[in-house]
């Protein structure tokens, strides 16, 4: 019973913590102030939102290396698409055939 009070006050503890004081930093993560308020594409389309979030990161580097960079990562992200695709071909058309082992 004791640790059944201790389990649901520990969640509580946690949901509370979840939806009333970490709302803002994930929301804003990594941005500044300049950031949040911002104007960003698109602002002049959409009048009403139900949720706003902005989140940064500060790179110092060149936008050519930061570039190289991101590419870098779809290139791998393909891949990885390419190869659960393959893998969805071979396993729905091809089938290990027991007798042939």
């Amino acid at each position: 019973m004791a640790a059944t009070i201790l389990i649901t006050g520990t969640i509580l503890i946690l949901l509370i913590l979840y939806f009333f004081v970490f709302p803002h930093m994930h929301l804003r993560w990594g941005a500044t102030n300049e950031e949040v308020k911002a104007k960003m594409p698109g602002d002049e389309i959409v009048k009403s939102v139900h949720f706003n979030a902005t989140r940064a990161i500060s790179i110092n580097s060149s936008p050519e290396n930061i570039w190289k960079w991101i590419i870098q990562i779809g290139s791998i992200s393909i891949t990885w698409l390419e190869l659960i695709f393959i893998s969805f071909l071979i396993s729905r058309y091809f089938k290990i055939q027991s007798q042939s082992q």
